[in-house]
């Protein structure tokens, strides 16, 4: 749990570079040509009050604090591209994809997604991943850029010969922005998106005419709270933020994406969601699919699910003092785990219990099957009652001792 101290420091944010002769991976199944380029997101930001990472994200904004209250009330606007953007085509890419990750990807058709998770032959978590199928051979897949590389090895040593597979990495042909919120429909319903996209399944998608430029819009914003994923080329990325933030969307920054990330229990790579760990660990249930056949850590998941054998689950929990990141959990004088990552509250928005004890992903189905949750439920009574009772025991015989020295 990651313990949020804002960086004082203030970067002038390095341009990003932009690809006028390719198209935006949605665009580009669809023919689209790219348009020229527009506002400059980055100099829009600069005019919120943004201040930025040394590698140019935007980290908070001068509506930081409102940004608490309006995803929760309204809507928020976030710069998400600094993530990674690829795209696997080729008339096996869905068969690929099968077998490289844990979701069933085959009973997918052109408009639908869905999140997945990349694993290692020991069912260890490499990544949570984002995907959309644009096209029958083609998905656009997103994931945090820090784990990229490692993924794109990973997908390029399982091609062999003869597959019809092609990687393309398309991070830098478009832009990601994010909304969040229950304000969010109506604000992208006033731009012209269409109810039955909007009102879609988590990772449904289709294009929004915006100026006469398409934007890839999806369903889900990756934090626990109702909303959408854009995904604009860059000539239309600062138009759109413009036309938003206007119509009353507030920018979130991304210590502010962090806190609510935490808040939510969705894991991320690095801090929840790394070698150490399995996905059903994490409480990512919804993303795995145990009967679709072979694919690469299957066996493993599949023989912890049936014998329901969790050595750790990820929770949350409110503590009543500052921690930090990578501190170590105790029970009865035995470490059992450390906390993986840590958010304080703001001074305006202090944690309630519901949301300090949620788990699993956002949008999704519960953590774990029932049968599974209700045997960790009665295992947990069973060691509250436990504790109950090494305390009063503990309690009688400080009593004890207090009668003896009084007499």
């Amino acid at each position: 749990m990651l313990r949020h101290t804002p960086d004082r420091s203030v970067y002038r944010p390095r341009k990003r570079q932009r690809q006028h002769q390719h198209d935006c991976s949605a665009a580009a199944d669809l023919d689209i040509p790219l348009p020229d380029i527009g506002e400059d997101l980055v100099a829009l930001q600069e005019s919120s009050g943004a201040t930025f990472s040394e590698a140019g994200v935007a980290l908070s904004f001068e509506s930081d604090e409102e940004a608490h209250s309006a995803v929760r009330s309204d809507a928020v606007l976030a710069d998400r591209s600094h993530h990674a953007r690829f795209r696997v085509s080729g008339r096996d890419a869905l068969k690929f994809l099968q077998a490289q990750s844990t979701n069933d990807f085959l009973p997918l058709r052109p408009g639908q997604g869905c999140n997945t998770v990349f694993v290692t032959a020991q069912a260890r978590t490499i990544e949570l991943a984002t995907c959309y199928v644009l096209q029958p051979n083609s998905v656009l897949i997103t994931i945090p850029a820090d784990v990229k590389q490692a993924l794109l090895d990973r997908l390029n040593k399982y091609i062999f010969f003869g597959d019809e597979v092609e990687i393309t990495d398309v991070s830098s042909q478009c832009s990601q922005l994010v909304m969040a919120g229950p304000g969010s429909k109506g604000l992208l319903r006033e731009l012209g998106a269409p109810s039955e996209l909007l009102d879609g399944a988590q990772g449904a998608h289709g294009l929004l005419n915006v100026g006469g430029r398409p934007v890839l819009l999806a369903v889900g914003s990756g934090l626990h709270h109702p909303g959408y994923t854009l995904l604009p080329d860059e000539g239309v990325a600062g138009e759109l933020w413009s036309t938003l933030t206007e119509k009353g969307a507030v920018p979130m920054g991304e210590l502010t994406w962090e806190r609510e990330r935490i808040l939510g229990g969705r894991p991320r790579a690095g801090r929840e969601l790394t070698e150490a760990h399995t996905p059903l660990e994490a409480g990512l249930w919804g993303c795995i699919s145990l009967d679709k056949g072979c694919y690469i850590g299957q066996e493993t998941l599949a023989k912890v699910s049936k014998l329901g054998a969790l050595n750790r689950e990820l929770w949350g929990l409110r503590l009543s003092a500052p921690a930090e990141a990578g501190a170590p959990v105790f029970e009865d004088g035995k470490k059992i785990d450390e906390q993986n990552s840590v958010q304080e509250p703001t001074a305006s928005h202090q944690v309630p219990a519901s949301e300090s004890a949620s788990r699993g992903l956002p949008d999704g189905p519960a953590a774990a099957p029932p049968s599974i949750k209700n045997a960790q439920s009665e295992e947990q009574q069973e060691k509250l009652r436990a504790m109950q009772e090494r305390l009063q025991a503990w309690q009688q015989q400080q009593q004890q001792q207090q009668s003896q020295q009084a007499s």
